[in-house]
């Protein structure tokens, strides 16, 4: 028996059969769970490694029960409600002292709020996101130039500005400690902006989560990366040629435009899912709205990545 070929054989059933059900409905499962449980591929390989199936057929055998358990075993976890915001990297550690995990908990979860006063001179902003595992939520606006209220578990912060001319470019970013008490990272950040400047987002959250509505805003440039990420982003009417670059890899991605707004899509994903209700493929692989060409003002959506779930709809 052939245990390598059996091994990938049944690793891309698991992948194949969770997108098909997640595409229908019947499950919601959350892909950053395989980045807190990525130890499990070192055991499978470890398995494999003393059991090579060239040598005998029960050592090829105790190596696909091995694998079978890990992939049922990831399913069940990437499928249960409270990973939603569970995009943690390591093994959760239980104590069984309470009051120990009640002042670990007291700790290492803390609130900040980071803020930049609007300048009166400020025409552009560009917004530079860099952290793990945290939701950063952003929904709503402020006399401000940016706000930011974050709750976090073991983890620091930074905003820093710089200004050139009538463009303010912000950094707001993250770095964690790993304990064993909890995750390494993790929290969340409610955000929110000014809405005169046109913006530039560059976000790049690993294993995090984006939910955005930024329906309200001057949006010019979007870029999205993360690894096990999950991305909803809601946008208002184009800036002439508002762009959406995304390059994830195993992510969930849903971007909603207006219903009256341009936009075409150019797709280059591996195994991948993608669904774009309303727009038309033309011979080159691209999608369209109707009337794109005729257009002035419209958005162009790039999205790469690799086992990801992609979503366009309008609203």
């Amino acid at each position: 028996m052939k245990t390598e070929r059996v091994i990938w054989g049944l690793i891309f059933l698991f992948i194949g059969g969770v997108l098909l059900l997640d595409n229908f409905g019947m499950i919601d499962f959350h892909w950053s769970i395989i980045w807190r449980f990525w130890p499990l591929v070192l055991i499978i390989l470890g398995v494999n490694m003393l059991f090579p199936g060239e040598d005998s057929n029960r050592g090829g055998l105790i190596s696909v029960v091995i694998t079978i358990a890990a992939l049922v075993f990831i399913g069940i976890q990437g499928t249960k409600p409270d990973q939603e915001d569970g995009f943690g990297f390591g093994w959760e550690h239980h104590d069984s002292d309470e009051r120990d995990e009640g002042r670990v908990d007291e700790a290492e979860t803390r609130g900040n709020t980071f803020s930049e006063p609007l300048s009166a001179t400020t025409k552009y902003a560009v917004l530079n996101i860099e952290g793990g595992a945290t939701k950063y939520e952003l929904r709503d606006t402020t006399g401000e130039l940016f706000v930011a209220e974050v709750k976090k578990r073991g983890t620091d912060y930074s905003l820093l500005k710089t200004s050139l001319d009538s463009t303010d470019s912000l950094s707001f970013s993250m770095s964690g400690k790993h304990n064993l008490h909890g995750r390494s990272g993790g929290g969340k950040a409610r955000l929110k902006l000014n809405t005169k400047p046109v913006w530039d987002l560059n976000l790049e959250v690993g294993a995090g989560k984006i939910d955005f509505d930024l329906s309200a805003f001057k949006i010019k440039s979007i870029k999205l990366q993360g690894g096990a990420a999950s991305f909803d982003i809601k946008l208002g009417a184009p800036q002439t040629v508002t762009s959406i670059d995304t390059e994830t890899g195993v992510s969930k991605l849903t971007i909603s435009i207006p219903e009256n707004a341009a936009c075409e899509i150019h797709t280059d994903t591996g195994l991948s899912s993608n669904e774009f209700d309303g727009f038309e493929k033309r011979d080159d692989g691209t999608y369209v709205t109707p009337g794109y060409t005729e257009a002035r003002d419209h958005f162009i959506i790039n999205i790469s990545g690799g086992l990801s779930k992609a979503r366009v709809e309008r609203y």
